[in-house]
């Protein structure tokens, strides 16, 4: 990892977790369609089974692959914030940011000077709110944006 930047990942034990749970219901899955195969049936449930199997297999490479890869969610430097899939936006781009919280789940909100907001999702991240906060606040640097505070939705 780099001095001149910050990684916020996701949770490892979360990835393993819906890993190991999605092999479990592609085994399931896998051994529901054998055993409707040896006894004959050829229903149309056997393609419906067989497109949820692809689906969670679907779902266990990906999550395979974030656990593998590592992959980061946030990254924080001195040029500016860099969300995983949107790139990176300058600290001099954002006017401020706030946290939301819902039934169950928290987000931070970018509010941009010159175009709409982004809300990002702190579901399954290694740090909670109050430390993202504190990061986000550390690496700004003289930018002078702020924290607009915290709501419950």
């Amino acid at each position: 990892m780099a001095q001149n930047e910050y990684r916020i990942k996701h949770l490892r034990s979360d990835l393993i977790a819906g890993a190991v749970l999605t092999a479990i219901f592609i085994l399931f899955g896998s051994g529901m369609l054998i055993n409707a195969l040896n006894e004959g049936s050829r229903e149309g449930g056997l393609i419906i089974l067989l497109v949820i199997i692809v689906v969670m297999l679907i779902a266990f490479v990906g999550l395979l692959r974030k656990l593998y890869l590592g992959r980061n969610e946030i990254i924080l430097t001195s040029a500016g914030i860099e969300i995983v899939g949107l790139g990176l936006f300058s600290w001099e781009m954002i006017e401020n940011f706030s946290t939301v919280e819902d039934d169950d789940s928290e987000s931070v909100i970018l509010h941009f000077k010159e175009f709409a907001a982004i809300r990002i999702s702190l579901l399954g991240l290694e740090k909670n709110r109050n430390e993202i906060i504190d990061l986000i606040l550390a690496w700004k640097g003289s930018s002078d944006f702020y924290y607009a505070g915290h709501k419950k939705e």
